[in-house]
């Protein structure tokens, strides 16, 4: 049986780390899944995430 794998872009993360602007099933469904290992992100989400930082500083 093939393992359903969930590619989190930049926002998707972002929302779901911070556990705003997403429903409670989002945050669990999402949790367990990490939990096993089905997370995926994408590499450009944390340059994308250090460019927001950069721009929080100024």
């Amino acid at each position: 049986m093939k393992r359903k794998l969930f590619l989190f872009d930049t926002h998707a993360l972002i929302f779901w780390c911070n556990r705003q602007a997403v429903s409670d099933e989002f945050i669990k469904y999402f949790d367990k899944q990490d939990q096993l290992g089905n997370l995926l992100v994408s590499s450009i989400s944390f340059w994308e995430i250090a460019l927001l930082y950069i721009s929080f500083l100024k």
